[in-house]
């Protein structure tokens, strides 16, 4: 049982890092505009050149990452884990002392902000990293079976991005067709507009 709860941990790092990351990838604004923002506060202005492709290029390492602790399952795989909580730890702490507010954008636009809700996810991280560098889990024990659980992360992770963008799609697409079909109706005149034009 022990094993299979060290295998859930990771395949739950490993998912929150592969939605995380295909959100930022697919709609790389918000977290683009939330990173800009983050370094303006403890830095100089970044360059436009700059700017345009550090939000894919932190998801595509939140992918990287759920790859490689998915598959590695080593000591490497679980200090780079470590690494990331520390930074996504440092940054709910800037934004909770920087006497801005900064708007969270790691799985898209929200009204949430950067704080220290950040900054208590670090044990869940750091509890996920442990996992990670432990051997002999019932799943991960052998390429296969580490590649069975990689893909099934995969499958969860796309299955949630679909449903996120369907729940943000679909509310434009309704009131398109609304507008479309209201557009279309004949339109009945008034007794105003049936009187127009005539003397009487």
């Amino acid at each position: 049982m022990e094993s299979y709860l060290v295998d859930l941990s990771v395949a739950a790092a490993g998912t929150v890092l592969l939605v995380s990351g295909f959100v930022k990838i697919a709609l790389p604004g918000p977290i683009t505009a939330t990173l800009v923002l983050l370094w303006n506060q403890v830095s100089g202005d970044l360059k436009e050149s700059e700017k345009s492709i550090i939000g894919r290029a932190l998801g595509l390492t939140e992918v990287g990452l759920a790859v490689f602790v998915l598959m590695g399952r080593s000591l490497e795989s679980a200090i780079a884990l470590v690494v990331f909580a520390v930074g996504l730890a440092g940054a709910g702490l800037v934004g909770a002392l920087g006497g801005r507010e900064l708007p969270c954008a790691c799985f898209g636009a929200n009204h949430r902000t950067l704080g220290y809700s950040h900054v208590l996810q670090f044990p869940l991280w750091a509890v996920a990293a442990w996992c990670a560098a432990s051997s002999g889990g019932a799943v991960g024990s052998g390429l296969g079976e580490r590649t069975a659980l990689l893909a099934g992360c995969i499958a969860a992770a796309s299955a949630v991005h679909i449903a996120r963008m369907w729940v943000a799609v679909s509310p434009i697409t309704r009131q398109r067709r609304r507008s479309s079909v209201a557009s279309a109706a004949p339109q009945q005149p008034t007794a105003g507009t049936r009187l127009k034009g005539y003397s009487w």
